[in-house]
């Protein structure tokens, strides 16, 4: 069912920025499944807490 969802994500979005110019366009999508609680975090964890904060 995820894998239908996001194809069905991509596909939609795909049509939304379609363009009849010659320009290259992308975009990116970052799925962090749920909230992680460490007894140590490292850089990996620094760089999701960083994306979480930006996204909101």
């Amino acid at each position: 069912m995820y894998t239908q969802l996001f194809d069905w994500l991509v596909d939609r979005n795909n049509k939304a920025i379609c363009s009849t110019k010659n320009v290259q366009t992308h975009t990116d999508m970052l799925d962090i499944f749920g909230f992680e609680s460490f007894d140590q975090n490292g850089f990996e964890q620094l760089c999701i807490n960083y994306a979480n904060e930006k996204l909101q």
